[in-house]
Order: C-alpha cells, then structure tokens, then sequence
C-alpha cells in the first residue's frame, strides 16, 4: 500500500494550459515567487501569470496612480481607477481570479532602502522601473546579481515588443548594456542620460515617423515615450513567455532556456517579424537611417507626434 498522498486536483482554470505545460510543470510553480518592479506600462501585465501559473506570490512595486493617458495601455484598469494606485488596481485584478496567490505591495515603489526586501525571496525579477529613476532600476539589478536572481526586462517600440533577462554572475550586466561603470554611485547615476542606442535594441524603420525621434530628443520638451496596446500586448507576450522559461526551469522537459542579454528576443505585429537579435550601436543608428530615409521620401505613414501638435494638445 502507497503512503503517497494523493495529488491534489487541478484547478479548472489551468485545464487548457496542460495542452502547451506539463502537469508537473505548472504544479511546480506553486512555490515561486515573482518581483514585479513597475506595474504599470508593460509591467501591469505580468498580474496575469497567475492564469498559467498558481505562484505563491507576486511582489508588485509602484508609486504611480491610474491616469487617464495611461487607459490606452492599461489594460487591467477602467474610468474608475483612475487616481487608484496601480499596486491597487494589480492585486485587485489577481483577486478577481480564483487563485490563492498571494500580493505583497509596495506603493511607494523600489527605493534604495527595500530594495534587499524587495528581492529577497523572489525566484525572478521583472524589471519595469521608469527610466526616470535609472538609479534606481541600476540598484535593483545590482542587488539581484548580488543575490544570485535573474532579472527579466521588456520594452514596446511601436507594434513590437522586445525582451531579455539578465544572468546572475554574467558579464552582460544591464550596466554593462547601458555603457555605466559598475562603481559608479547613485547619486551620479540619477542624473546620467542614456543615449538611445544603449537603451533600445532596434528602431520600426518600416513604419515609424523620424518626428517622434525630433521630438524625443528635444530636451526642454521633456516628450513622454509614445506607446500603444498592441506594443504592449507584444512585449507582454515575449515577458510572460520568458518568465514561464524562468519558472518552469527546474522540471526535465526539453524546454529552451530563456533569451540571455546580450540577446534580445523581439515580435513586431506591424512587420509580422520576429526572432533573436544582438543589438549594437550599428544595428540602432542604421535603423534610425532607414526611418529617416523612408520618412524623408514619404514612404512611411506620418504621425501626430511632433513638438507643434503635441503643444497644441496640452500633452507637452
């Protein structure tokens, strides 16, 4: 006679996932934890890995509230959210589904003082962190190397998404990729800028406006970063992918590990193109001469992104 106690049934939400994740990988998962630094833009997404995977938790960092401007993106929130904390609005959304996982919030984001708090005990770390506040995202992955955790980061540019993790111990450090020394202090660091070419792997040459580039450039403007759902939808689709690869890992079951920087995994709806690329400073500014060339002849569709018309919407 077995003493094995009986597996417990699995819930009917996770039914159809078994015909893409084995059993014992999604059941593997309920013992995971998972950071989510930044919870709005791409980052609000990834409340939505409890619809594969029963986690035990999910930490959600950040200080910013629900905006009318940000409902084009937000895809978890309504009209009335709007003024709510986006933390708010995260652990709602998980509670409205039939899990048990459990929300640890920090409303008042990563700072340099729960950053250890923050990392420790989480099995992988979405990095979603605004780059308005780089030394703090720099402070996260630090302390995730420190701690031995892998960092996961997204981005949208247009109608793609593009992703990558950061390896504990790898010399392809996101400071690395951004070009910052590793001693560099904090202080220094929150007051850097970043050149483009470090931060974006590839520009959508095919169908982009070199005046949104103008526009992003003009530093009195203070422009926000253009984005749109379906940007969004695809870097959620390559992170959510990504993480599973994360989570899942520790299960034999001929999976591809996750896409390590320097590499970049990237899907664009628009083009219908997708694979893995090794950004470089070429890659970016001979993307950002084609954009130019085809926006120069009209071959590519204009916007209504430049400095005149965002002035005349009250958006700058």
């Amino acid at each position: 006679m077995s003493n094995q106690l009986p597996r417990r049934s699995l819930e009917p939400m996770y039914h159809r996932a078994l015909g893409w994740y084995s059993r014992e990988e999604i059941d593997s998962t309920r013992t995971k934890t998972v950071g989510v630094a930044g919870a709005g833009g791409d980052g609000h997404r990834y409340a939505d890995l409890v619809r594969t995977f029963p986690l035990a938790c999910i930490k959600a960092a950040d200080p910013d509230v629900v905006t009318e401007d940000g409902l084009g993106r937000f895809a978890i929130a309504g009209t009335g959210d709007v003024g709510r904390l986006k933390v708010d609005v995260f652990e709602d959304h998980i509670r409205g589904l039939p899990v048990e996982t459990e929300v640890e919030k920090y409303p008042g984001g990563i700072t340099h003082e729960n950053v250890e708090s923050f990392v420790e005990g989480c099995d992988l770390i979405v990095e979603e962190v605004d780059l308005n506040h780089l030394d703090i995202a720099i402070d996260l992955h630090r302390t995730a190397q420190r701690m031995g955790k892998p960092v996961l980061t997204t981005m949208n540019v247009g109608f793609m998404g593009v992703g990558t993790s950061i390896k504990p111990g790898s010399r392809h450090s996101y400071e690395t990729m951004l070009g910052i020394d590793p001693r560099t202090p904090f202080d220094e660091i929150a007051e850097m800028t970043i050149s483009p070419d470090k931060l974006i792997p590839v520009l959508p040459w095919q169908y982009g406006d070199v005046r949104v580039l103008y526009a992003l450039q003009d530093e009195d403007a203070k422009v926000p970063f253009p984005s749109i759902d379906v940007g969004v939808d695809m870097a959620a689709g390559i992170g959510m992918t990504q993480a599973g690869l994360h989570l899942v890992k520790g299960v034999n079951n001929h999976r591809p590990g996750p896409v390590w920087a320097p590499r970049w995994a990237y899907h664009d709806a628009m083009t219908n193109k997708a694979g893995v690329i090794r950004p470089s400073v070429a890659r970016f500014w001979g993307s950002a001469a084609l954009l130019k060339l085809r926006s120069d002849f009209g071959l590519n569709p204009r916007t209504s992104y430049d400095i005149d018309t965002l002035r005349e919407q009250g958006i700058i």
